[in-house]
């Protein structure tokens, strides 16, 4: 028996990549116009994108992957945001450093309500941040290598590895 699969012509009219905060879309500007420009109702879309970033705090950063199909319907995705974003957010940054290739001979300084404190975080809050995202989020597994891929993130960052041994 010979069997052949057909493939369907271009199911797929559009995709839109969006970053949204969560529970926080709303039909205006710039939501509105970009969703309009596609056909796709924005009213709609806002209150389904609330309902299934409720599981979020108010103020995460989610990249949404919308693909438009030929049908005028739409389906979305919801990422979450980079390990960065977690990083900075538990030495209490805004931002990365501006130069990421840049190496300092010391500890870098950062003024947080007038007080100088250090960006040094330990291997435990490493830890545990990994473990919030991989395993509340059902992200992945939780290994040794995934342990070691964001050491680079973190010094990208300018954030640093306090009593860190090698050998993990």
């Amino acid at each position: 028996m010979n069997y052949r699969v057909r493939k369907s012509k271009n199911i797929l009219k559009k995709i839109i990549y969006l970053k949204l905060k969560s529970m926080s879309a709303a039909s205006g500007p710039p939501i509105g116009p970009v969703l309009g420009q596609c056909g796709i109702p924005a009213g709609p879309f806002c209150k389904e994108f609330n309902e299934r970033s409720e599981i979020f705090n108010k103020d995460v950063l989610l990249f949404v992957t919308m693909k438009l199909l030929i049908t005028n319907e739409y389906i979305f995705d919801i990422e979450l945001p980079n390990m960065s974003f977690f990083f900075k957010r538990s030495v209490y940054l805004s931002k990365g450093r501006s130069k990421p290739g840049y190496i300092f001979n010391s500890v870098e300084k950062f003024n947080i309500n007038k007080k100088t404190s250090f960006r040094v975080i330990t291997p435990y809050m490493l830890y545990e941040i990994l473990l919030y995202k991989y395993i509340k989020y059902n992200y992945g597994n939780l290994n040794k290598s995934n342990f070691k891929k964001n050491f680079g993130t973190l010094k990208s960052i300018g954030i640093f590895l306090d009593n860190f041994k090698s050998n993990i």
